[in-house]
């Protein structure tokens, strides 16, 4: 049964490895396109994909991980918030013979706008969470080595 729910578990992770490679590749490029303007698409395109194979495994991971964090969350806030307001339960169309009032159209509207909200929110970490990974595979690739500075500052010679 271990075995079993193992199995089940990496397949569903799985699932979100080729999303996830094609989320950071457009991603990567884009970041990449915006931070040297000389650099066309391709060029980006290609960069994107040498920083990707860095260390394939772990950002790629990273990102399938968060995804699968990312949907669960959406999904379920936005099952909740209907349940608080009872938009998922039938009982109201049966009593009204199947027709919407205005109390079922508002519970539809706020629960679309919450799930909309939370929605920008998620999908923002999750453009901040590949964001750091980028500049952190740039700064590895590249030798960009931040730290050394910011330990310097306030040191007098």
């Amino acid at each position: 049964f271990i075995i079993a729910i193992i199995l089940v578990a990496c397949t569903i992770v799985g699932v979100f490895i080729p999303i996830a490679i094609f989320m950071m590749l457009g991603m990567f490029s884009m970041f990449e396109y915006y931070y040297k303007t000389e650099n066309r698409f391709f060029k980006s395109f290609s960069y994107a994909w040498e920083l990707i194979k860095l260390k394939f495994w772990h950002s790629v991971g990273c990102v399938a991980v968060f995804f699968l964090i990312i949907g669960v969350i959406q999904q379920l806030f936005s099952l909740v918030f209907e349940q608080i307001l009872g938009v998922n339960s039938g009982e109201l169309l049966v009593q009204n013979n199947f027709e919407f009032t205005s109390t079922m159209i508002g519970s539809l509207v706020i629960s679309m706008v919450f799930s909309i909200i939370i929605s920008f929110i998620t999908n923002s970490i999750m453009m901040l969470n590949q964001g750091i990974i980028f500049y952190s595979l740039k700064g590895e690739k590249e030798g960009i080595q931040t730290h050394n500075t910011i330990d310097e500052i306030g040191i007098s010679e």
